[in-house]
């Protein structure tokens, strides 16, 4: 009977610790405390009580006039969501604070906790626009490297600054996540200044962005790479262009990877201002002797004035590969510049 009892009271232990797992705290803002522009305070205040914080948006719109410059900081061991309106979403729309400097920081806590996450779900983020290069609608400055930033369902619309900047402190990977950022049925349109997504700073082997099943619509140089992976998967691109002097898909300057599978790229106008066509002397792909994998994709009706769309200049190793299979690329031009590569 004593056994027993003890085995029951291990079960209710085991129960009551479950449970703590899985429990989470749920704030709707704005309300009579907290609202988007004292986030911070809603975050650090709440981290004390639980490390699970769902924060759900009421209003369907929020304008910048609402918001100021955010440092959002994520506490150590917290996992953070912020959810956009149930019915229609929320829509924050950057409009009156044109030409301004008005982003949001992510700073993660010192810690060696894997898998902190801080989710992004059902936001529009518009107008966003700003005259520095150096600026973005979200920023991560990687002195830790165990997290996972994740935007769902997000759509981020006319903007001339890059969406995402992850700027690196630290040259050693110890974590294997296969993504750091994980873009997940997200919307890009008419993203057309200096770029969508940039990795800058020291080289990380291991820094991986992931894009699943998305849309780039009009959008300018997807994602320049200074290190790091990035993945495309079951995404369309449409109408995709350069408007500085980098490659219109992806450019990888150093130690990176790119890998593009079950999608397609196209361009579906020659004769529109959006369109892919003619940057003069840019290629669709610049990279630097880096891995390069097609699988499954279908690249039709872009071209250039190079006569070529990859452009592999080869000169960080001598010895990386470009896999292509079962894909499908239609153009008037040869597909690659190559030199001192192994094509398969």
């Amino acid at each position: 009977m004593i056994q027993i009892n003890y085995f029951i009271l291990i079960l209710l232990l085991a129960s009551v610790i479950i449970l703590k797992k899985c429990s989470a705290i749920d704030v709707y803002i704005p309300n009579e405390k907290y609202d988007i522009a004292n986030i911070n305070d809603l975050i650090q205040h709440y981290s004390l009580l639980d490390k699970t914080i769902k924060i759900h948006i009421t209003k369907n719109y929020i304008y910048s006039s609402d918001m100021i410059a955010q440092q959002i900081h994520i506490p150590e061991n917290t996992n953070i969501t912020l959810i956009g309106s149930s019915s229609l979403g929320t829509t924050f729309d950057f409009s009156n604070k044109r030409n301004n400097v008005n982003n949001f920081f992510l700073i993660f806590g010192d810690n060696e906790y894997f898998w902190q996450q801080f989710i992004i779900e059902n936001i529009t983020f518009k107008n966003f626009y700003t005259y520095s290069l150096q600026q973005s609608l979200f920023y991560i400055s990687n002195y830790k490297i165990n997290y996972k930033v994740i935007f769902k369902h997000c759509s981020f619309v006319n903007s001339d600054s890059l969406i995402l900047i992850v700027d690196s402190q630290n040259s050693i990977n110890k974590n294997q996540l296969d993504s750091h950022v994980l873009f997940d049925s997200c919307r890009f349109k008419k993203i057309k200044g200096n770029g969508v997504i940039l990795l800058h700073g020291k080289k990380i082997n291991n820094y991986g962005i992931k894009i699943i099943d998305s849309e780039f619509t009009s959008c300018n140089n997807i994602a320049k790479l200074y290190f790091g992976n990035i993945e495309f998967d079951y995404c369309k691109l449409t109408n995709i262009s350069s408007s500085v002097n980098s490659a219109h898909f992806v450019e990888m300057l150093n130690d990176s990877s790119l890998m593009i599978k079950n999608t397609v790229i196209y361009n579906n106008n020659n004769n529109n201002n959006d369109s892919i066509e003619l940057q003069k002397m840019i290629p669709f792909i610049r990279n630097n002797g880096n891995l390069m994998t097609f699988h499954n994709v279908t690249l039709r009706n872009i071209q250039n004035s190079l006569g070529y769309l990859i452009n592999d200049i080869g000169q960080i190793r001598s010895n990386s590969s470009i896999y292509i299979n079962n894909s499908y690329f239609e153009s008037n031009y040869r597909v690659y510049n190559i030199i001192n590569r192994n094509l398969y």
